[in-house]
């Protein structure tokens, strides 16, 4: 994933919003497709690697 997508995705979380309204605001601002269930997994990969999302 580009950094700068990383970093609206970090941002968005950091607000509460979940990855629904992640995905859509993706779609709107970016033109990209990221379905709710990739976000759910870069979450979780992020914790698992010790990150703080």
């Amino acid at each position: 994933m580009e950094p700068h997508i990383q970093n609206f995705i970090s941002q968005a979380l950091s607000t509460h919003s979940s990855p629904e309204i992640i995905s859509g605001r993706l779609h709107l601002e970016f033109g990209i497709s990221v379905s709710k269930n990739t976000l759910y997994r870069y979450i979780l990969q992020e914790r698992q690697a010790g990150g703080e999302l």
